[in-house]
């Protein structure tokens, strides 16, 4: 059966509620968020077991020099320190083939030319050098800018080398960024500057 025709010649049939179809569309947009947020949280996850070979998701976050598979090939993995770069970074031997060059996480040590750079430098060779240490990742940030792998390093006797080195003043400690130890060097620092150790010794007022 042919629809009655309006007098303009038109269908009779109501034209769409505007109101009606801004609902339906703002519904979609919800959905597509939802699912959305979901795939990227199952990407996180995904990604911290090591499924990726670079992560996903921190890309889309910006943040920079996150690898997926740090956690799988280094995480708490033992290795032996094969050469000390400078006060606060290591090149350490994982495997028979991995050769990673580590900053280890929660200190900074004096650069070339500042008081007690050489100190630091031996400091670190001597309790560490060639020695079998663990390495353990912190937080979500596995890279530093300059593709250092981020870690803390534990000696053969469960002894955190941050903590031992900003406890004899041969480092400070970093306060620019949190990590899970950050406390524990605080503290070891706060030692050394009330015994005027190393770099807080007399000769460096």
């Amino acid at each position: 059966m042919i629809p009655p025709m309006s007098p303009s010649g038109g269908s009779s049939n109501p034209a769409p509620n505007p109101s009606f179809a801004a609902l339906v569309r703002r519904r979609r947009i919800r959905r597509i968020l939802f699912y959305s947020m979901i795939g990227f949280a199952l990407v996180c996850i995904a990604d911290r077991a090591g499924f990726f070979h670079r992560t996903l998701c921190i890309a889309w976050l910006g943040i920079r020099g996150f690898q997926g598979d740090d956690y799988a090939n280094f995480d708490g993995k033992r290795g032996t320190v094969r050469d000390v770069i400078d006060g606060e970074t290591l090149q350490i031997r994982v495997g028979p083939d991995a050769l990673i060059v580590i900053k280890v996480l929660g200190i900074l040590a004096p650069v070339s030319g500042e008081y007690w750079n050489e100190q630091s430098f031996d400091a670190v060779r001597e309790i560490c050098a060639g020695r079998k240490v663990t390495i353990r990742l912190d937080g979500t940030q596995t890279r530093d800018a300059q593709d250092r792998l981020l870690a803390n390093i534990y000696l053969p006797d469960d002894t955190l080398l941050a903590a031992q080195l900003a406890r004899s003043g041969d480092v400070r400690a970093d306060h620019s960024g949190a990590c899970e130890m950050q406390a524990i060097i605080q503290s070891a620092e706060s030692t050394a500057k009330h015994g005027h150790r190393g770099i807080w010794s007399e000769k460096s007022n």
